[in-house]
């Protein structure tokens, strides 16, 4: 009885492993996401090291003279005015982070 139990595991074990896995085709929406996603990285980091490096526009909008760092406003709205001109974030970013930060 135990060889004839071990026998069906045996044969179930075996016969059940071979299916072959289903491959699923690659649709065109996935490979055009991903050029998207591709091209709007590569965009930012082109876009990122023209803003950082630009130094005559490099602001430092944190004062830091007292025991704690401080918030310059007059900076701070010179930096978004720069971030805002660079075309990569839109007018309402701008305002609601100016808003986050005057709270």
């Amino acid at each position: 009885m135990k060889n004839l139990a071990f026998f069906s595991f045996l044969m179930f074990a075996l016969l059940g492993c071979n299916e072959t896995p289903k491959s699923t085709p690659v649709t065109t929406a996935v490979v055009s996401d991903s050029a998207a996603i591709t091209d709007a990285v590569h965009g930012f980091y082109q876009f990122y090291n023209t803003f950082y490096k630009d130094k005559t526009k490099n602001v430092d909008f944190t004062d830091d003279k007292g025991k704690h760092l401080k918030l310059n406003k007059t900076n701070l709205d010179a930096y978004y005015a720069h971030f805002k001109t660079s075309g990569a974030v839109s007018s309402d970013f701008v305002t609601k982070e100016l808003a986050y930060y005057k709270n």
